[in-house]
């Protein structure tokens, strides 16, 4: 009954956020080109680009090159096992020196296992040279429940996550320092009009959630059961919400729904569900009949201000973006023919 009632609870909050209306500052449609695919590369899910090394999911985590032309077959790097040097249950991230963190984590609520860095990430030949991975036993931090679908790097020794201590619910994020061994929940625990307990809570703003950082202070929330999205800073266990791109404003209906988000450290860029492939306009989220794709992107700079609207020729229902922030990469990931190509590339150089 609890996992029933959090579950319609997490479909009202899905129902409950409206998109920004910011202004429009430039708008274009740019063409897709298809990137060829290695045919072992089908049933992955393309998570993260450092350099042009893209690290894929599918149980393990492969590892291959990826330009706007091609996606090569990918090679199993870092498996799950319980062997020297596999992983529980991987969930990634990079610094700005262009390391690759791997946090080796167990199921819901327990203790986490370790943080692993590999040097050089954007080198696949470096990145298969265990004897340069550096891993940190994490098993002294205390029980976490961490529901959130990554984590950003702060600095040397701290990464910011989505949950919260298991002892301590009352928060949606938290900091992690893992040279000191100490976890710190923010003060992030908004106003909620339908008065969840901390579990709920706390699983509402936490799971199926993704945070960025642009290196320089500045970190961008999502929240995947809704439009919820907002550019932050910390100071000490304070949020600092500096701009609110997708509000809470608890209404019926929602016509658009971001399905993902990827950054730079000048830009950020969201995908959003608001027409059909006819081109149709949606007027509201039907859950009768639900679709999951979208093609289009809006791009804002670290302010919050909307740039761009950019208006793909495909629909998909991730992206990517390269480190040179001149190629976008739509991810379909789900198709009715399985000869579908996966991956689209668009050429960003008419976004000024």
């Amino acid at each position: 009954m609890k996992n029933f009632i959090s579950f319609f609870i997490l479909i009202l909050f899905f129902y409950s956020c409206a998109e920004n209306n910011n202004i429009v500052v430039n708008e274009v449609s740019i063409k897709a080109q298809v990137v060829k695919i290695d045919s072992a590369n089908t049933f992955m899910w393309p998570k993260m680009l450092i350099g042009d090394v893209l690290y894929a999911y599918s149980g393990d985590y492969y590892v291959s090159t990826l330009t706007k032309n091609e996606w090569k077959k990918a090679e199993d790097v870092f498996k799950i096992g319980h062997g020297h040097n596999e992983f529980n249950n991987m969930v990634i991230s990079k610094s700005e020196k262009g390391e690759l963190l791997i946090l080796n984590r167990p199921t819901i609520g327990e203790k986490f296992l370790s943080l692993v860095k590999v040097p050089d990430a954007d080198s696949i030949a470096a990145i298969k040279d265990e004897s340069k991975w550096k891993k940190i036993d994490l098993k002294q931090l205390p029980a976490f429940w961490n529901m959130g679908d990554n984590f950003c790097v702060m600095n040397d020794s701290s990464i910011i996550i989505p949950g919260a201590p298991a002892e301590d619910m009352a928060h949606a994020l938290s900091v992690i320092d893992y040279k000191n061994f100490k976890i710190t929940p923010l003060d992030y625990w908004p106003d909620d009009a339908s008065k969840p307990d901390d579990w709920q809570k706390c699983r509402r703003y936490a799971e199926r959630t993704t945070i960025f950082g642009d290196f320089k202070g500045n970190y961008l929330y999502t929240n995947g059961w809704g439009p919820l999205a907002f550019i932050f800073r910390v100071e000490g266990q304070k949020v600092n919400i500096e701009s609110a791109l997708s509000p809470c404003t608890f209404t019926k209906t929602t016509p658009t729904k971001r399905l993902s988000s990827c950054v730079d450290s000048e830009r950020i860029y969201m995908l959003i569900r608001d027409s059909n492939e006819k081109g149709v306009k949606f007027e509201e989220y039907d859950m009768d009949d639900p679709y999951f794709f979208g093609n289009t992107i809006e791009v804002y700079d670290w302010n919050g201000v909307k740039q761009h609207v950019i208006h793909l020729d495909q629909y998909g229902q991730n992206i990517l973006l390269s480190e040179d922030g001149k190629t976008l990469f739509l991810l379909p990931l789900m198709s009715n023919n399985i000869q579908d190509p996966i991956i689209y590339s668009y050429d960003l150089s008419a976004i000024k």
